[in-house]
């Protein structure tokens, strides 16, 4: 079974082309959402487990996830469910433009 013991940052890392770790939880590679030679997408795996993703030629947030086949909660541990109750336990999302 692909992606089976593999962790958030791992599953979506794989999805992407020209992976460089730039730095401690830090990424760049090419953007999915558009024709994208050199790395411009920043993927940063936040200290909860969360990924976060920023196109610095300006592709949106909603467009970067289509294009991986992915929705806001598949970028959270446990996809974003957890807590009790509307808003309990989940992380906050963060979208960066």
């Amino acid at each position: 079974m692909k992606g089976a013991g593999m962790t958030l940052i791992e599953r979506i890392l794989a999805k992407l082309q020209k992976v460089k770790q730039t730095g401690e939880h830090r990424w760049q590679a090419c953007c999915p959402a558009h024709h994208d030679r050199n790395p411009s997408l920043s993927v940063t795996e936040g200290n909860d487990g969360r990924v976060l993703l920023h196109c610095f030629a300006g592709c949106s947030f909603e467009d970067i996830c289509a294009a991986l086949g992915l929705h806001l909660q598949d970028l959270f541990p446990g996809g974003g469910h957890g807590g009790t109750g509307a808003g309990q336990g989940r992380p906050t999302p963060v979208i960066r433009r």
